[in-house]
């Protein structure tokens, strides 16, 4: 079967790679920065980060703090699977993650959330 080129001009770089058969991971990860959310089960508060299509992820670097804009290292922690989950620290009530390649080097940062 062949392949029709589109008949529009793609609006996206994903979009581009996905309609010419080769979607690469740096067009799925250009516009979503890492995901990270909060969870409260019954051993205490997980944060957990993920980073969809983003296989060059090696390490995740947790950060907290008790504001958005004064946060400071506080774990790392290698990539586990599609999430990765981070014991809370006690008393912080911002956290956020930066996505570390093999070499420590940051790749992107989730935004703070409060927790």
């Amino acid at each position: 079967m062949r392949r029709r080129k589109p008949t529009h001009a793609p609006s996206t770089t994903a979009e581009t790679a996905a309609a010419f058969g080769s979607c690469s991971e740096s067009a799925v990860t250009l516009h979503d920065p890492p995901a990270i959310a909060a969870h409260l089960g019954p051993s205490g508060k997980t944060v957990y980060v993920s980073w969809n299509g983003a296989t060059e992820v090696a390490a995740w670097q947790l950060r907290s703090g008790t504001s958005s804009d004064r946060l400071r290292e506080v774990a790392t922690m290698p990539k586990r699977g599609f999430e990765t989950g981070f014991p809370a620290p006690k008393g912080a009530r911002y956290v956020d993650a930066i996505a570390l390649d093999t070499r420590g080097a940051p790749l992107a940062r989730a935004r703070p959330i409060r927790i």
